[in-house]
């Protein structure tokens, strides 16, 4: 299985799907790096913005 390279816009758009998912949670600033590489993975898999907030939410006990 070959890695894919994001570039710089994939990475930033990204980063601003992660953001806008996990906005207005309260999360502890130590979990955030797990929960932020959680969310990479959902959307590697393929996962909608709706998909991605409730993935976030099930991963910190949220949901």
């Amino acid at each position: 299985m070959s890695i894919k390279r994001k570039t710089a816009k994939q990475k930033k758009a990204e980063a601003d799907r992660i953001q806008r998912a996990i906005t207005g949670m309260m999360l502890s600033v130590l979990a955030i790096p797990r929960i932020y590489a959680h969310a990479e993975k959902l959307i590697d898999e393929g996962a909608t913005d709706e998909q991605l907030r409730a993935g976030i939410r099930q991963y910190i006990g949220e949901a």
